[in-house]
Parts: C-alpha cells; structure tokens; sequence
C-alpha cells in the first residue's frame, strides 16, 4: 500500500475510532457537499500538498472536524470547545506515537483554525493543518 494512502487510513480510523464523530470523509474540500450531509460531527481530511526531500516525504493535510449548533441554546461556544478538544487529543495521539509508528513525526506545530459556516446548516469547527514526515528509505537515483 501506497504512503498516501497508508497514512490517511490511519488518520481516518483514529477518528472513525472516537466516540464524539459521527463520520469520517476524505478528499478535496469540494467532494463534500455539507448542505447535504446531517451524520454530524463530520470529520473531512483534505490532502494538499507534499514535499521531497532527502530520505523523507512530508505530506500536508487539512483536517476539517466540524459541527452543529442550535440558535436557540446558542452553543457555539461548546462546538468549538469539543472541536478544539478531538484536534488536541489528535495532535498528542501523534506526537506520543500511540497514533503512528515511531518513524512518523509531525514536522512543525500543527496549526488549527476556527471555521464558521453559519450560511448552509450552521457548522462550527476546527480546521487543523498539519505536516506528517516519513522516511522514503535509500534510493539509488543514479
């Protein structure tokens, strides 16, 4: 199995694997259509970009953890505070290796944002950049 793949299904099935999220999606930001969708919280991981460089692989992902809030109890306030939580404990799940094996490092401080849909179903979230280094083992390119 590929490391783009290997790498996502362990992020996946560490979310799938938590009791606060309901569901777990993967790909372009655009491929999910949260209008529609109402199994919340959503986790979405979005992979962008990766890196080369000598023996690593960094790999760049965009993780969205998102869900409702009620106008009427106005709770925003604890979505974000659940949100924030299920990104920390992600966070320290791979720094502390019980997420990945010991050759996976996180390679700058993950960064998370606070995402506001209050326009199609009135979603609140965390979106947590993060950078996943793994080594690519010796190639002879020459």
């Amino acid at each position: 199995m590929g490391q783009y793949k290997t790498i996502t299904n362990l992020i996946s099935d560490w979310f799938i694997g938590d009791d606060r999220v309901n569901e777990v999606t993967k790909g372009d930001a655009s491929e999910i259509d949260l209008s529609t969708i109402t199994n919340f919280p959503l986790v979405h991981i979005i992979y962008n970009t990766n890196t080369y460089s000598d023996g690593y692989t960094t790999f760049n992902y965009s993780i969205q953890m998102l869900d409702t809030f009620y106008e009427n109890i106005d709770d925003k306030l604890d979505v974000l505070d659940n949100m924030n939580e299920l990104a920390t404990q992600f966070v320290s799940a791979c720094n502390q290796g019980t997420l990945f094996n010991n050759q996976i490092r996180i390679t700058t401080g993950p960064v998370g944002t606070v995402i506001y849909d209050q326009l199609k179903n009135r979603l609140y979230g965390i979106g947590l950049n993060i950078s996943l280094q793994v080594p690519t083992g010796l190639v002879d390119c020459g």
